[in-house]
């Protein structure tokens, strides 16, 4: 299969199979690599798209923000960047964590990591985007191998929740928090399983209504496993590795079916939901990015909107022209925040 998704990209570097993207870091402290006079993506004609930031962040995973706007970013190679606001240039916030960061938060003053096999909190009370202290690890044992943990958020509990990919692509797991969701509490302890059955639930996000979803990156083989996206429950079972989507594979007894269903192979990964600045046609409604595939452009490298209506989903290809967009975040005012892997570039999409 041609198909390697988000973490399967990742072990292939390790093994020197390295995706080239052109952007470097050329000065301790500041990524220069320009953004400007790129090819920016297609959008809707009722919207613009501009490069959020005046220099790149190579290898994005996830973006999260302050309250103060602060816009905190993740990395591949274990490093976490700062943007204070609109227009500015990134600043390392972070530096020598675990290679596959995948995730990241800021929650009542500190910033967590999702890094290779564990959670780490930093501290930033004035949230932004300057460090008060060291990273401190308060959730870790975490099985890894195929996949490993990705998104980190904060829900309206108070408490954090974290994905944890399989560590295979269709197999009897040992670990009892492998393709999993965990809940905890934000200084660590107190760990529970939300639900189950999820081979790679990278992207995480809460609604306006504070219910849990959550994106499932659908196994290798047979051919034709659709990508998902779940509405998460306590105690949920979710199907993996036998069953898929609505009612495909076996063994889906007892299992709660996909809420939406993807294309296969294009590889969701970051999630987030739209407020009401676009008006109520766009209120509630899904934004994934489509990582896509290691090799060829088949499928995937768009964000997709989804909109969830009493006759079903309707989901249409939002923005495309991207490389491998991995990470979504709106901003409180409207503004849908777009992270490309493979270039490096934040994209800001605002309606006109």
């Amino acid at each position: 299969m041609s198909r390697v998704l988000t973490y399967g990209i990742i072990a292939d570097m390790r093994r020197g199979l390295r995706v080239t993207v052109g952007l470097v870091a050329v000065s301790i402290g500041v990524v220069t690599a320009p953004t400007h006079g790129l090819a920016a993506p297609w959008v809707p004609p009722a919207f613009r798209v501009q490069a959020h930031t005046a220099a790149a962040v190579p290898e994005a995973t996830a973006l999260a923000r302050s309250p103060r706007g602060t816009l905190y970013v993740s990395t591949k190679g274990g490093d976490v960047w700062s943007i204070a606001r609109r227009g500015a240039g990134p600043r390392r916030f972070a530096r020598g964590l675990r290679d596959s960061t995948l995730g990241v938060a800021f929650h009542r003053g500190r910033v967590y990591v999702s890094d290779l096999g564990r959670v780490v909190a930093i501290p930033d009370a004035a949230g932004d985007g300057a460090a008060d202290g060291p990273a401190r690890v308060v959730l870790g044992g975490m099985p890894t191998g195929r996949h490993q943990n990705d998104a980190v958020v904060a829900g309206p509990d108070g408490r954090l929740y974290l994905g944890v990919g399989s560590t295979c692509d269709a197999c009897r797991e040992r670990h009892p928090w492998s393709g999993t969701i965990l809940s905890f509490r934000p200084h660590g302890g107190d760990v529970h399983v939300v639900a189950r059955g999820l081979r790679n639930p990278y992207g995480l996000a809460f609604d306006a209504g504070g219910r849990l979803w959550a994106t499932d990156e659908g196994r290798d083989a047979p051919e034709g496993v659709p990508e998902e996206l779940n509405r998460i429950g306590y105690g949920g079972r979710y199907g993996w590795p036998g069953c898929w989507g609505r009612g495909g594979g076996r063994a889906c007894g007892g299992t709660r079916p996909a809420t939406v269903t993807y294309e296969p192979h294009s590889a969701v990964t970051g999630l987030a939901f739209a407020g009401g600045r676009w008006g109520a046609a766009y209120r509630g409604n899904a934004f994934i990015a489509h990582w896509g595939t290691y090799v060829g452009r088949r499928h995937g490298r768009y964000v997709t909107r989804t909109r969830l209506t009493p006759r079903g989903p309707v989901v249409t290809r939002f923005v495309t022209g991207l490389e491998h967009p991995i990470a979504t975040l709106f901003e409180p005012g409207g503004a849908l925040l777009v992270a490309d892997y493979g270039t490096g570039r934040i994209w800001r999409v605002t309606r006109r």
